[in-house]
């Protein structure tokens, strides 16, 4: 079933401190199947930054061409107010939000608008995506539909918000994301959108690429991610005490924070939070071998 009504699609492209990868992620869109599409940049790096200025010159002749909509921020703000500037500039029936370092796969947009035409109780649709690390690549799925918040918060759905093609009228009435979240912003919103919402997901080859890199506040700020994990914990603690796989949600994103601080050199924090997500549920002998292997990762780094 083809899509007949061609409906409007906007692709928002938040930006900050990667104007190097984000030419990429402009291709990727211009090169869809689907060509009702625009596209909004969204310069969170301060009109006048070098970032700003850099960025500003590496997407100039797209500008000048019409290509993409381009909205500077006045200063840093956030990477959740970002996506919120760009979709109240946005007129898209459908709208999907790119990381600059992520890139679409030719077909994405249209398997997406395609399926949703289809299946009008869903309010959104995932895609699998593949994982480009420096030297290899994995590929991770979405393979399921309905309420998917339980298996995305416990590890056994997996997709970014790069990944996700929603309907526009499901975003509005959530009013976006919440502005107060530096980080888990993807999470915030699957929790409110899965409270009224379902979602598909294609079942097909991946259809996103995105890009591991290492420009992050992490890198410079490891213990943020204490300070962004425990509000956001506690600011949907409700929510959480309603979900049948709560410990398997606590102890996996537990888990994540202890690996993160141990790969960036916080050995005895990243313990006491290892077993603090040990404390949830038995750890399955899977997760036992991950952490001892991002533990030594870590210690060898260091030595080296």
């Amino acid at each position: 079933m083809k899509n007949k009504k061609n409906d409007l699609v906007s692709v928002i492209i938040p930006t900050f401190s990667r104007p190097y990868n984000l030419e990429r992620a402009i291709k990727s869109t211009l090169s869809q199947t689907y060509k009702n599409i625009e596209i909004i940049i969204v310069d969170d790096n301060g009109i006048g930054s070098k970032y700003q200025i850099e960025t500003e010159k590496a997407i100039r002749n797209y500008i000048k061409k019409g290509e993409v909509k381009y909205i500077k921020h006045d200063i840093n703000k956030n990477g959740a107010t970002a996506r919120n500037t760009g979709l109240k500039a946005s007129k898209g029936i459908y709208v999907n939000f790119l990381d600059d370092d992520d890139e679409f796969l030719p077909d994405k947009i249209k398997n997406q608008v395609d399926l949703l035409e289809k299946n009008i109780k869903y309010a959104a649709c995932c895609c699998d995506s593949i994982i480009q690390y420096h030297h290899h690549q994995d590929i991770v799925k979405c393979q399921q539909n309905g309420n998917l918040i339980e298996a995305i918060l416990s590890g056994n759905a997996h997709f970014n918000t790069s990944s996700v093609l929603f309907r526009r009228n499901a975003l509005e009435e959530l009013n976006g994301f919440d502005e107060s979240f530096r980080r888990h912003q993807d999470w915030e919103l699957y929790i409110r959108f899965f409270r009224k919402y379902l979602m598909i997901s294609t079942f097909q080859m991946p259809l996103l690429i995105k890009h591991v890199t290492t420009t992050s506040v992490i890198t410079n700020e490891p213990l943020k991610q204490i300070e962004y994990l425990e509000f956001f914990l506690n600011k949907y603690k409700i929510d959480f005490e309603t979900y049948q796989k709560k410990n398997a949600i606590y102890q996996y994103l537990y888990l994540n924070l202890a690996n993160s601080l141990v790969y960036y050199g916080k050995y005895r924090i990243g313990l006491e939070y290892l077993k603090k997500a040990y404390s949830f549920q038995k750890p399955k002998i899977k997760n036992l071998i991950e952490n001892v292997v991002v533990f030594l990762k870590s210690f060898i780094r260091k030595l080296l």
